[in-house]
């Protein structure tokens, strides 16, 4: 399995860009694990914002376990928060994207505008 598919170039919309393009692997396991189950008994905006939050979640935990400190004060210290923040910063860009794709100047945007103005937009 390829983990990643041109991510920065290629895709066409945030949901393009986590669902398709970027760590496809760890994409599979939280939809499975966490999108899919809170999915079952919520609306998909809960399901899509928990699912950011359980990305955060992870990715701060690794940093945590990385850069556990021994008693050398050379040691690494990362601002913890920043992973969380930036999955909650993606989330809430995701569910913009959800709420205004079907709106017309988004639809004209999509079909008219070359794909690397479209991934910048």
């Amino acid at each position: 399995m390829t983990v990643t598919n041109n991510p920065m170039f290629g895709c066409t919309s945030p949901s393009d860009f986590w669902g398709r393009r970027w760590n496809r692997l760890v994409h599979g396991v939280l939809k499975r694990g966490v999108f899919k189950p809170v999915r079952a008994y919520f609306p998909t905006f809960v399901a899509l914002a928990v699912t950011f939050l359980a990305s955060g979640l992870l990715h701060e935990y690794v940093l945590y376990v990385i850069t556990l400190k021994n008693d050398d004060e050379t040691s690494f210290s990362p601002m913890h928060g920043s992973h969380v923040a930036f999955f909650a910063w993606n989330g809430i860009i995701m569910l913009l994207e959800c709420a205004m794709c079907h709106t017309k100047p988004i639809q004209w945007m999509k079909t008219n505008l070359p794909a690397p103005i479209v991934t910048l937009l």
